[in-house]
């Protein structure tokens, strides 16, 4: 049994986990300065700050701004070991089985896309500080294979079929994969099916 793995969920998955966001809250009436880990909690000391008033005007009233906050890069690359561990485990795999698939960034779908650019409600989208890292550590720690001109879930479905449905099992969160026959993996629900 091969495990096929969708990497690029997986880079941006464990680097996003690796950083967060810390929320600001200044309110100049009396001075107050606070920080908060959701946004929400300082949305509810601003309301207990300045009751009654609801047409606050932020940068008067109050200023509320996030920061990022970095744990360090080993952290990132740790997540990419325990999840890639987890999901050999809950496949039976060991690392010879794994396959992981990564894009390259360009596919013919940028050129054929004629009404809009593919994928152009992500291009102002944030993209996790070590993506650059996690991702150089799956290529130097797993059996990768980058897509050339297609996607990495492109390449994998091809490598699936190419090795049979019940000889692959496709780790994925990606549910366009479900298109294609064969035995998946949902590492976030822990879910095996056909």
């Amino acid at each position: 049994m091969l495990g096929l793995v969708d990497g690029d969920i997986i880079v941006f998955r464990c680097a996003f986990a690796a950083e967060r966001n810390e929320w600001h809250l200044h309110v100049p009436k009396d001075d107050y300065k606070g920080v908060f880990e959701y946004k929400r909690e300082a949305l509810e000391e601003l309301d207990k700050r300045l009751p009654g008033k609801l047409s606050r005007v932020e940068g008067e009233d109050y200023r509320l701004f996030p920061e990022l906050q970095l744990e360090p890069l080993s952290h990132a690359l740790q997540n990419v070991k325990t999840l890639m561990k987890k999901v050999a485990d809950a496949n039976g795999l060991n690392e010879f089985d794994i396959k992981v698939f990564l894009s390259s960034g360009q596919c013919f779908r940028h050129r054929v896309a004629k009404t809009r650019p593919y994928k152009g409600s992500r291009k102002d989208k944030r993209r996790p500080t070590y993506e650059k890292e996690v991702r150089q550590y799956i290529i130097e720690q797993y059996d990768t294979y980058i897509a050339e001109d297609e996607e990495a879930d492109d390449l994998l479905g091809i490598w699936a079929m190419k090795h049979g449905p019940h000889e692959t099992v496709m780790i994925t969160l990606d549910k366009d994969l479900d298109q294609i026959p064969g035995l998946k993996y949902n590492y976030m629900h822990e879910v095996g099916y056909e």
